[in-house]
């Protein structure tokens, strides 16, 4: 999917940000651009993209950063709110039909009707891919009081932005902080949502097979499910080009439900391997569908 293609249909301003961006990335970025290019040569992906391929690649996933970076300075100044919001929470209008009309199809695994009614504690699961920060307000369209997880950021001025284009809808959560509350949350049929394809320092991280090489994987999320009987819901909004009707498709992959460990009767530890393993598996499927649109950037394997 060229970003190109996607760029073309934004308005002009965003056509300036993004150029701008590509400006400053070349300066300040070029480092990262080495990081992302060995990435990617060593991963699963690699022989599909050797030479200009992968340089025209990690290009490509600066400019969906350059676009997600450029929706987020837009709600700081008021130039842009969230799209995913229903201007009346009781509208009879089904889920799918709502989202449709807003230009996001659906690509779900899982019945979106039948989330609303689940009782049980909910963990959307996604990664930096596609319009991540446009993802996170779907929780408050499926009813549920949600809380976003979040690492602080080195640049203060990052975690600034961040926190301001997000405070009208949603409350941040420091991951780790705050664990009885994200217990209790889902204990009470309430949400939370992270990704999870960043490098974790944490000593409880599990080593995790990601796209093809061992990587340190916080395991949080598998342990909140565990603890609340939670469902972890992998769910992924990427931008399209190749429609006319719709910018966006959402992809819901299967969801990953800790009885099936439990049933197995499994220790603790390896329920909890297990959870990991799965969410990393939903990830890099989607990677490998999508991967101009994943932020190759992160130093997401730091084991080799």
């Amino acid at each position: 999917m060229d970003s190109r293609s996607i760029l073309h249909k934004q308005q002009l301003r965003v056509r300036l940000f993004i150029s701008l961006a590509k400006i400053i990335f070349t300066i300040f970025f070029q480092p990262r651009q080495h990081i992302a290019l060995d990435n990617l040569r060593r991963s699963s992906l690699g022989p599909r993209f050797e030479g200009e391929r992968g340089q025209r690649l990690v290009t490509e996933s600066l400019n969906h950063l350059a676009l997600t970076l450029y929706h987020c300075v837009a709600r700081v100044f008021g130039l842009k709110s969230k799209f995913i919001k229903r201007s009346n929470p009781n509208e009879s209008s089904s889920l799918i039909k709502f989202l449709d009309s807003l230009g996001v199809k659906v690509d779900s695994k899982l019945d979106l009707e039948n989330l609303i009614d689940e009782q049980r504690g909910l963990i959307f699961m996604s990664a930096h891919i596609g319009a991540w920060e446009e993802l996170i307000h779907l929780g408050t369209i499926l009813e549920r009081k949600t809380f976003v997880l979040s690492r602080r950021m080195k640049i203060k001025v990052m975690q600034w932005l961040w926190d301001k284009s997000r405070r009208s809808f949603l409350p941040r959560m420091d991951q780790g902080q705050r664990a009885k509350l994200i217990i209790n949350t889902l204990n009470q049929g309430g949400a939370i949502a992270d990704v999870l394809d960043q490098h974790s320092p944490s000593k409880k991280a599990i080593t995790c097979q990601f796209l093809g090489r061992s990587a340190s994987t916080s395991s949080d999320l598998s342990r909140y499910a565990l603890l609340s009987d939670s469902l972890i819901i992998p769910i992924f909004l990427l931008r399209d080009s190749n429609s006319i009707t719709h910018n966006y498709c959402l992809h819901i992959l299967d969801s990953i439900d800790p009885r099936i460990y439990l049933d197995q009767d499994l220790r603790r530890k390896e329920c909890i391997e297990k959870l990991t393993q799965s969410s990393c598996d939903r990830i890099s499927e989607i990677v490998t569908l999508y991967p101009e649109q994943w932020l190759w950037i992160h130093r997401r394997w730091k084991l080799d």
